[in-house]
């Protein structure tokens, strides 16, 4: 069975947080946690996959990223004075096939999600029989 690479990118463009003061923005303050984002994985996942999340500058805060429910181990997003992005691996067994979600928890001041990408590897999704090629009828 063939593997492929897919990949899914979430709009959050949410501020999430403890202190609604602690940034002077537009984005809509949603708390602690980022609402429930769904993205849809046709194929079966296989190995590891990652994850990279864009966002505002802050300052010391924790952080837990929630793929199906589940917190994800090793997850370091260091405090930074500029936007940035931060990747973390998505270990194998987190995503499935069909629907799956993301949310984003913040401990501590605040943050601003902008995007966030999933990028795994998968066993490609059989929704068609497989083409053969054409044979020679050149005798």
């Amino acid at each position: 069975m063939a593997v492929q690479s897919d990949f899914r990118i979430i709009a959050v463009n949410e501020y999430i947080g403890t202190d609604p003061s602690a940034l002077n923005t537009d984005f809509p303050f949603v708390g602690e946690n980022s609402s429930v984002k769904h993205f849809q994985i046709d194929g079966v996942p296989v190995d590891d996959a990652y994850l990279l999340i864009s966002h505002s500058r802050f300052r010391l805060t924790w952080h837990a990223v929630k793929i199906n429910n589940r917190d994800l181990p090793w997850i370091e997003i260091f405090p930074s004075q500029e936007a940035s992005t931060n990747m973390a691996i998505i270990p194998a067994g987190f995503l499935a096939r069909g629907l799956n979600t993301l949310q984003i928890a913040v401990r501590g001041a605040a943050v601003i999600v902008y995007h966030d990408v999933v990028h795994w590897r998968e066993h490609e999704a059989r929704t068609q029989p497989p083409i053969h090629p054409i044979e020679s009828t050149v005798t």
